[in-house]
């Protein structure tokens, strides 16, 4: 238990999972590092010291079997029309909500949802943030974060011509200031405070380090958070530093820069800012970018008089609807208006890219930023694989899975 407001509170983590995942089927019981992978959630909870009951929600047999075994408890099945593809983790907690109420009397005072599809969590990152909710008795939310790595700016949609066009149109503002990719790593909502007037409502941030925010949605995202354990975990790079994956040159804007450069989605390039030729600039970046990459660049953009810039589709985990705007005083805002048909279901996102300055055509005469009203660049699309940027802590450690 934990005294809010002077009052003991019953501290309860909730855990969804169903049974029928399809990106990676069974994720919940593949092992990692020696655990199913739901028990890492568990054990991060039971471990807490301050959370009183771990449930796991779900509909399946044996993800119930293995989170008794591990110490969880789970008093029942959820309905199968609640666990399909398209099924909202709004109604899995309706579901939970109205058991708990029926069968109980009332709900805990302090819930905690948290996934398991995010397997890791740094030591005392759970106890700090239920800390900072106790402690601040205008917060009825706290939500755990990732900060955004990407520039929000550089988020687009392609027409059927391949023109891109901003995402955020002439009715809505870039975010700006500090933004954070939402997770669901843990989320405490303290049920105890029903008294806050709504703007008190929206959550705060607890910060998380990059590798804490490692998703298992695809096979290659296992391949991944494997890596990460056989490498000690996030503990072993609490900067946001893999041990051994540093050290890739050539244009990183983390190095000097050259004063003749000049900065494009990002990116810090050293070269000048005009030339009669039409150049080719290639990021070192991007080392998964090959030889033949640049020279198909090259033949396609050739005596083009628009600027081209490499780009891909952004990840669901980082795509606008994900990101979340931090005010002055800690309170986080969605950076974009969702609509109410998408919330809570990723796979129903619309389509977006992302500009990634791997490679760019820069046409004669054009400075390397563009022209004031000249038209927008044009995206040469590529796999997300291929523009892996090692300036980004985690997507080093997807390199050299790749490498």
């Amino acid at each position: 238990m934990m005294l809010i407001d002077h009052k003991p509170q019953t501290v309860m983590a909730w855990i969804p999972a169903r049974g029928g995942s399809k990106g990676l089927p069974g994720k919940a019981l593949l092992d990692l590092n020696g655990r199913p992978v739901i028990a890492h959630t568990i054990c991060a909870a039971l471990e807490s010291g301050l959370v009183d009951r771990v449930l796991v929600n779900t509909d399946d047999k044996e993800i119930r079997r293995v989170s008794l075994a591990w110490g969880a408890e789970v008093p029942f099945l959820r309905p199968a029309s609640m666990a399909q593809d398209d099924s909202s983790l709004e109604e899995a907690l309706h579901f939970q909500y109205e058991w708990l109420t029926r069968n109980e009397g009332a709900v805990p005072g302090v819930m905690i949802g948290m996934s398991p599809t995010h397997p890791f969590r740094l030591p005392g990152r759970l106890e700090a943030a239920l800390r900072l909710a106790a402690d601040r008795p205008d917060v009825m939310n706290v939500r755990g974060v990732v900060p955004l790595t990407r520039d929000p700016r550089n988020y687009w949609t392609l027409d059927a011509k391949g023109e891109a066009l901003p995402f955020w149109g002439a009715h809505e503002e870039p975010p700006r200031g500090r933004v954070h990719q939402n997770l669901f790593s843990f989320n405490i909502v303290l049920d105890c405070r029903p008294h806050l007037p709504p703007q008190h409502c929206l959550p705060v941030a607890a910060a998380l380090s990059p590798l804490e925010a490692v998703d298992l949605d695809e096979p290659k995202d296992m391949d991944l958070a494997r890596l990460v354990a056989a490498r000690g975990g996030p503990a072993s790079a609490r900067a946001g530093r893999a041990e051994g994956l540093g050290g890739y040159g050539g244009g990183s804007d983390r190095q000097g820069r050259d004063e003749g450069g000049f900065e494009l989605f990002g990116k810090h390039f050293a070269a000048p800012e005009r030339a009669e030729e039409p150049r080719i600039l290639v990021h070192g970046d991007y080392p998964l970018l090959g030889e033949s990459d640049i020279r198909a660049f090259a033949e396609a953009t050739r005596g083009s008089d628009r600027m081209v810039v490499s780009g891909c589709e952004v990840d669901e985990d980082l795509h606008p609807y994900r990101l979340l705007v931090e005010d002055p005083r800690g309170y986080l805002r969605y950076a974009a208006d969702i609509p109410q048909a998408v919330r809570g279901r990723r796979q129903a996102y619309p389509r977006v890219s992302r500009f990634a300055p791997g490679l760019v055509h820069v046409p004669s005469g054009m400075t390397a930023a563009g022209q004031p009203g000249c038209a927008a660049p044009l995206m040469w699309p590529m796999s997300r694989e291929k523009l892996l940027d090692a300036a980004d802590p985690l997507e080093r450690l997807q390199i050299a899975l790749h490498s």
